[in-house]
């Protein structure tokens, strides 16, 4: 079969007219013939199937039958009532009888384990100067040195007493001069100058205390 023409050789194709008509149809050219080479082949595979026999079928309908419906075992129970349903029983509000009694039972379980009260004092005046004194020293106070006992107390106003007293003093400076010293180690601690002014105040109390004694020791003396 010869093949037609392409429409550009009509009017040349060195001339602008056949080479706008080339650059417009001659792909299309190239598709129609591709197009018909497999419409020729794919004629020639299904003329060759028929004269062996091979029918097709019709639409709507498949070869193998329609496929079985599957069967799914459902569980069946029985309907539920008002009386075994979970919630049936903690439905509605308490009646007032109830409620008393509830209140009853937690107002004797609170009576059971409630503590008896404390007899007598919590702390006696020696516990609390304890404490007073133990909180004075941030929980370091200073050890008391137990004075020897005399045999005989001495007279109120005497020389004796008077300079047991000093004495004593003089032993309280020199513990709390101690106690200064051991307090410059924590001289960072946000605490440190409160407690060290306390401590030097109390020196100084404690200075003045002597030197009343001393005059009144001298006064004595020349008495």
């Amino acid at each position: 079969m010869a093949e037609a023409p392409a429409v550009w050789q009509s009017v040349g194709r060195g001339t602008p007219a056949g080479r706008a008509l080339f650059n417009l149809f001659s792909d299309d050219v190239n598709g129609k013939k591709s197009g018909d080479k497999f419409s020729a082949r794919n004629k020639a595979v299904l003329e060759a199937k028929i004269a062996m026999g091979w029918r097709p079928s019709l639409p709507g309908k498949s070869s193998g039958g329609s496929p079985a419906k599957p069967t799914v075992c459902v569980p069946k129970f029985k309907k539920a009532t008002a009386s075994n349903k979970p919630c049936a029983a903690a439905s509605g509000k308490k009646s007032a009888d109830i409620i008393l009694q509830e209140l009853a039972l937690r107002q004797q379980e609170m009576e059971q384990h409630r503590h008896p009260p404390p007899q007598g004092p919590l702390l006696d005046d020696v516990e609390k100067e304890r404490l007073a004194e133990w909180m004075r020293y941030r929980g370091k106070p200073p050890e008391q040195k137990p004075r020897p006992p005399s045999q005989h107390k001495p007279k109120a106003g005497s020389k004796a007493e008077l300079q047991g007293l000093f004495d004593q003093i003089v032993i309280e400076v020199n513990e709390r001069q101690q106690y200064l010293e051991d307090l410059a180690g924590f001289a960072s601690s946000k605490d440190y100058q409160a407690v060290s002014n306390q401590v030097k105040r109390d020196i100084q109390d404690r200075v003045q205390d002597m030197k009343r004694l001393d005059q009144l020791i001298k006064a004595n003396h020349q008495a």
